[in-house]
């Protein structure tokens, strides 16, 4: 049967949202059916089971052909193959393993809906995606625990592939890319010489991304696969980064090796989408090169169109990406684990705190350095001020005593003589005399 569009409700009261107003929850065995609370889904379970089965049954088939339609990756033309391979984290004893041997899911969502009406389920196009997108989870998480990688094909279809990438180079013409960065930068590395892509952190605020709807779509549908990993892999996944899309242009780009999350920046999961048709590795390189830890040589993946490669983003899985001669788009979103997010941002704002302490500290002594050089300064005028006001005060001093002296004593000439001290007495001695002697004559 075809597949009608149906708003999801609960299957037992047709309610749009649970009791508390929180989302309708799935049948957790297959998904296909939702209800409002945990009373109308064991009230409905003797219905539903045969169905739930029957979906169950419908999954294993479909996992199977996905296994049985294999498309094995090639081995690395690489020269320079490590001789020496690290081993897992917190794995001491681990052994080397056959990469070569992990399957590629292939399954579309076509070929699902044809199983789905083969086996005589008739559901909605919102249940038979919900089933499509558990099935990829199953597939991508026993891939993830067993190799630490895996790769689905075919994830939303060409139509859908084809539109991400011209919607991708609409922005790219519209100069929202930027030269990428490094997380961390090394003081001896241009990172120019380190990766040479373009990015832009997709921005759902951003008026200039309203026109990319598919990405919105394939980043919506992305987390649909990651939920269902909760409680199946060693990490606790509530949140992830913004979708960053890159474009490789065609002239010898690249990305070193490197690894995604070196410093437990709470990174967990890698999911890299490719949207890039009719690629060829041998005349248009950007192969992704894989060197997983428990490998014994490297892999490389092609950046084919609608492929989603998803990948441990810790030191399990360093990776590069060869020179371009092709511009190559792909669109990566990072997970995190909640643990080791909350301690990166504790350390992190340790760190800032210890920084802010340093800046002040630096700070207060450029400002008392500044300060005790005003007064240095200010000291020296003033010394400078009092001297000078000290010699006017000798000079002013000077000039009265030189004008006293001018006043008692003027100046006489060269030529005359001023009378001595004995002389005067003299006289003084001898007026006094006549003054006696006319005195006694009278």
């Amino acid at each position: 049967m075809g597949a009608t569009n149906k708003k999801q409700e609960c299957a037992v009261c047709g309610a749009p949202k649970s009791i508390d107003g929180s989302a309708l929850s799935q049948c957790k065995q297959c998904s296909m059916v939702v209800y409002c609370g945990e009373e109308h889904r064991n009230f409905d379970w003797k219905r539903h089971k045969p169905l739930c089965k029957t979906a169950t049954v419908c999954v294993s088939t479909l996992l199977t052909q996905a296994v049985q339609t294999i498309k094995f990756l090639k081995k690395s033309t690489s020269e320079k193959i490590p001789r020496k391979r690290l081993l897992p984290m917190n794995c001491r004893h681990s052994q080397l393993i056959d990469h070569f041997t992990n399957p590629v899911f292939t399954i579309s969502l076509h070929d699902h809906l044809k199983i789905l009406a083969a086996n005589g389920l008739a559901i909605h196009q919102q249940q038979a995606v919900a089933l499509h997108l558990k099935c990829i989870a199953d597939h991508a998480i026993k891939c993830l625990n067993d190799y630490g990688w895996a790769i689905i094909d075919n994830f939303l279809g060409q139509n859908r592939c084809s539109h991400i990438h011209r919607e991708m180079n609409y922005l790219y013409n519209s100069g929202v890319f930027k030269p990428g960065q490094l997380m961390e930068t090394r003081m001896d590395s241009n990172s120019q010489n380190i990766r040479s892509d373009e990015v832009y952190w997709f921005d759902s605020n951003d008026e200039r991304v309203s026109v990319a709807m598919t990405v919105r779509l394939l980043v919506s549908m992305i987390d649909s696969i990651i939920v269902h990993f909760n409680g199946r892999i060693p990490y606790e996944i509530n949140g992830r980064s913004r979708a960053m899309l890159a474009i490789y242009p065609s002239n010898g780009t690249h990305y070193v090796k490197h690894i995604d999350n070196p410093m437990k920046d709470g990174r967990c999961i890698t999911a890299i989408y490719y949207c890039n048709q009719n690629w060829d590795v041998e005349k248009d390189g950007g192969c992704f090169r894989l060197f997983p830890e428990t490998s014994g040589v490297p892999l490389d993946i092609e950046p084919r169109a609608d492929r989603l490669l998803l990948l441990w983003s810790d030191r399990r899985n360093p990776h590069e990406v060869r020179p371009v001669y092709r511009d190559r788009y792909a669109i990566t979103v990072w997970y995190f684990d909640t643990s080791e997010k909350l301690a990166a941002m504790a350390k992190k704002h340790k760190q800032n705190m210890v920084d802010e302490k340093v800046e002040n500290k630096q700070q207060l002594q450029q400002s008392i350095l500044l300060n005790n050089e005003q007064k240095l300064q200010q000291s020296r005028l003033s010394s400078s001020d009092s001297f000078a006001k000290r010699e006017s005060d000798i000079l002013s001093s000077h000039d009265n005593i030189s004008s006293h002296f001018n006043i008692f004593h003027p100046t006489v000439s060269s030529t005359q003589q001023s009378p001595s001290p004995p002389s005067l007495r003299t006289t003084f001695g001898t007026e006094q005399i006549i003054k006696h002697g006319n005195a006694s004559k009278a």
